[in-house]
This record gives C-alpha cells, structure tokens and sequence, in this order.
C-alpha cells in the first residue's frame, strides 16, 4: 500500500527540485536528505499517476505532465506565501534580512552613507547588499531587490523608476595638456575617447532642448565601471559616464569635467522587484526608504560637474591647447580623421557651434 502523501509538502519539495534542475541542490536548499527528497517525489508520482521528470544519470527535466502541474502548483506556492506574509505583516514588527544587489557606485556613494539613519529607523531589519551589476537575476538567485541602471528589458518583474543618473564628461588634466579640451560634443571626434559597457559609444547631450547624439571612437573598451575610472586616471582618454564613479577624482582634481555647457542625457536608475501580489513589509520599507533617499532634492553631492569648469577655462586658456593641433603621438589626428565617418545629429549646427566657442575661447 503507497504512503499518504503530505500534498503540501510533496508540492513544495516538487516545484523546488523543478526550480534548481536536480535532487541534490533541492535537498541542500530545503536542508534534507537527497534519499527524503526522492522519496517525496515518487510518492507525488504514484498519487497522480503520472510522471513529472524525465531522469537519466546525467540529467533531469520536467516531463509534458510535469510542466503543466508546475505552472498551477507555483501559483499555489505564491498564494500561500502571500497569505502567510500578509498575516505576518498584520501581527509583527518589521524584522528579517533583505538581500539587495546593487551597482557598487550607488551602494558606495548613496546608500552606505544614509544606512546609519536606516538602522536607526528599522533596526529589526538586515541588508544583505551584494556589489553587481546587470547580471543578477533576481529570482533564481532569492533576490529580494535589485538596483539596476539603464534601459531593461521586460522581465516580468516590477520596475520602478526612481530617477535618471548625472551624468558626466571627465578626463584627466594631463590628457587635456596634451590633446587640448573639446568645446562642443563633435569636437569629442578629435579624441581618443574611452568606451565603457553601459553607456557604450553613443554618447548624448542636449543644447537648447535639442538632442545631440555623438557616435564617439577609441582604443580601449572596458566592461567595468572601476577600470573605466581608473583608466580615465591615468590620461588614457576621455570618459563619459555617472557622476557617482568620478565623485572623489572631480573633487580632488585628478579628474576635470567637460562640456559643462550641455547637459547630458542620463540613464535611469531603477529598483526591480518580483511581481507579487503581497509585498512583505521589510521589502516594502526598502523600497520607501530608497525611493525617499533618492528624490532629487535629498540626493547627496556626487562630483557636480558645473564647479569644475573654472578648471577646464584655466587649462584651455592658452591658444595651443584647442582641438586641431597636432598630437605628440598622432592618436589623437589618427581618430580626428577616421571620426569624419561617424554619425551625429546636429551637426552644422554643432560646427558652427564649435567655431564660435573656440573664438570665445581666445585670450582678449
């Protein structure tokens, strides 16, 4: 005679094995035995007469049978969770451990420095904050929150939009010296520009209301926000990117803004969360928390770029500092003239922009 089955149970332990592909990671996270958890499923098996897993020694995968009783036995798992958290929310502080994974320059430069107000407001609450960027997946990976910056696809998560990046256009004082300063964003085609994996090469600004798209060039492309900085640094070209990342090198002025004249598109910054129907309140008030923290009026000082100008007029004041001239190693012609390809919006009128600012530039 088959044993009763525990239908809960064997529900829970079945969309757990499904989840992470095999018994033995479903065993570890339900933090039994491998033999309990195969046990659970072919009793499951017995009392449907039918079979959820196609096995073999090497893999597993859910039979036709299988995928179907998983789409209705997830909905179940997510009904009771939410009538449980509700239940919970109604009879208890706001207590637990909330894992958010972030871009390490917001978490180093916006939330670190508010979490003693944080901890003062809700001390039952515990962050865990894991420092990555757009690869984490929130779901499989038991993310409560995610910080995410730039355009996302649609993932079936929940976006809100908490504000748009500053951005900035930096580079080092001594790249400057020696290439002269862009006044205009075409003037960027006569530079070595250095591409970074978020924003890309089509850099953005906008002059009177009207959009200015440069497809800008470069030998070097980093797919890491600190070797961006770091690179930027040491003179190797001129970066376009958040604020947050340049804030300690503008302020120290191993970094200098540019084209302070144009404002520059940002990117949105945005928390992703699971589309639940129920909220649990920890979550919930890391999400207020974040979106009050991050309200353009209580945002903190990150690197302003308008300030650094009077750096930038100082180091072109000089006639020979302009975009043109000739390079000590010709990196800088070299892409001048392979930047005549490049496409920009704008661009008669951005020329004839450029040559009334250079003249504007002139020592009296």
């Amino acid at each position: 005679m088959t044993a009763k089955i525990n239908k809960l149970q064997g529900i829970a332990t079945f969309t757990r094995v499904a989840e992470e592909g095999g018994f033995t990671a479903a065993a570890a996270r339900l933090d039994t035995s491998v033999s309990n958890v195969t046990k659970i499923i072919s009793r499951l098996e017995d009392d449907l007469g039918a079979r959820l897993f196609n096995r073999t020694t090497r893999s597993m995968a859910l039979t036709e049978c299988g995928e179907l009783y998983y789409q209705r036995c997830i909905r179940i798992m997510a009904d009771l969770e939410d009538a449980e958290t509700m239940i919970r929310d109604a009879t208890s502080t706001v207590e637990g451990r909330v894992r958010i994974a972030m871009p390490y320059p917001f978490g180093r430069d916006v939330l670190i420095p508010a979490l003693p107000e944080f901890y003062r407001l809700y001390p039952s609450i515990a962050l865990k904050m894991t420092f990555r960027g757009g690869d984490v997946d929130i779901v499989k990976e038991g993310f409560d929150l995610a910080v995410r910056v730039g355009e996302l696809p649609d993932s079936g998560l929940i976006r809100r939009v908490l504000f748009k990046t500053p951005m900035v256009t930096v580079a080092a004082p001594s790249y400057l010296q020696k290439y002269g300063t862009p006044l205009t964003p075409t003037d960027l085609y006569g530079h070595n520009c250095i591409i970074g994996l978020r924003v890309g090469a089509e850099w953005r600004y906008r002059h009177n209301g009207e959009l200015i798209t440069v497809i800008i060039r470069g030998n070097l492309q980093l797919d890491n926000s600190e070797g961006l900085r770091e690179a930027t640094i040491a003179g190797l070209g001129i970066s376009h990117s958040s604020s947050w990342l340049f804030r300690k090198q503008i302020e120290s002025g191993s970094l200098v803004t540019i084209l302070n004249n144009y404002d520059q598109e940002g990117l949105p910054l945005a928390l992703l969360y699971s589309a639940k129907r129920h909220i649990p309140a920890k979550v919930k008030t890391v999400i207020d928390f974040l979106t009050e923290l991050t309200r353009e009026s209580s945002l903190p000082v990150m690197g302003e770029a308008r300030p650094a100008a009077q750096k930038e007029t100082a180091i072109r004041s000089s006639s020979d500092m302009r975009v043109g001239l000739q390079p000590e190693n010709g990196v800088a012609d070299g892409l001048s003239a392979r930047g005549s390809k490049a496409g920009v919006q704008t661009g008669h009128q951005l020329r004839q922009m450029s040559i009334a600012a250079a003249k504007n530039s002139q020592p009296n």
